[in-house]
């Protein structure tokens, strides 16, 4: 059984804050400041109204990450996310990164379509579909080289973790099939959807986790290119 994807998120981030915590002082500074003040700069105006309005509890609510950890995570993607946000040219987007990453992240914790989230926040809904696709095409690189670490056989059997009846195996995989309609367009590319399997169009995600149920491996093959769309 997969673990939630919020369980994986903050075992991840917590293992590595242990770390973090005996390192860098001046970085453990910032944060500790930044736990007591209870805001983030004044370049969040969405993080400013909901901290304003129901505390530091908001966060947690918005993304299931405390003040803390959400400051660590928005440390590692600041640079490149700020960065990105102005490249180019033509009009910049009113939205500030950071109020962008936060609404990525309440958007992974909150399951809903993308048309109810523009509404929550106030986007139309392809600029908002526009806006989340931009902000993880550029953190998901930078979180995974900071926080995703490989399981291996090594690990699992020093920390006694294998699997009871496959003591020797380091992943198992779970595959998960959500039926949709059919999608519209060319059949050339909506056949990519249909699962003769189920004898229905869908949606088909697999996972490699390892034991107790991390997922540690998404796998995308040009011969399953719905995991692609679904994600």
């Amino acid at each position: 059984m997969l673990a939630p994807a919020a369980s994986g998120k903050l075992w991840q981030l917590r293992s590595w804050y242990a770390e973090f915590s005996s390192g860098d002082s001046s970085k453990k500074k910032t944060c500790s400041e930044f736990e007591l003040n209870g805001t983030i700069d004044s370049d969040s105006p969405l993080w400013d109204a909901y901290v304003e309005s129901s505390g530091s509890e908001a966060v947690v609510t918005l993304t299931n990450f405390t003040t803390t950890e959400f400051c660590l995570l928005w440390s590692h993607v600041e640079p490149e996310l700020t960065c990105q946000w102005k490249a180019g040219r033509g009009r910049k987007s009113t939205t500030t990164p950071k109020d962008a990453f936060i609404i990525r992240l309440d958007m992974l914790k909150h399951y809903e379509t993308w048309q109810k989230h523009s509404i929550d926040f106030g986007f139309k809904a392809p600029t908002f579909e526009k806006m989340r696709h931009r902000v993880l095409e550029v953190v998901m690189p930078v979180l995974d080289r900071a926080f995703i670490r490989p399981a291996s056989m090594a690990t699992q059997r020093a920390n006694g973790t294998t699997f009871n009846y496959y003591p020797y195996a380091l992943y198992a995989s779970d595959v998960k099939f959500q039926p949709s309609y059919r999608p519209t367009g060319r059949f050339s590319e909506a056949k990519h959807y249909f699962y003769n399997k189920h004898k229905l169009y869908g949606y088909k995600v697999e996972a490699y986790v390892a034991f107790p149920g991390r997922v540690f491996f998404l796998p995308n093959t040009p011969l399953d290119r719905c995991r692609t769309s679904q994600f």
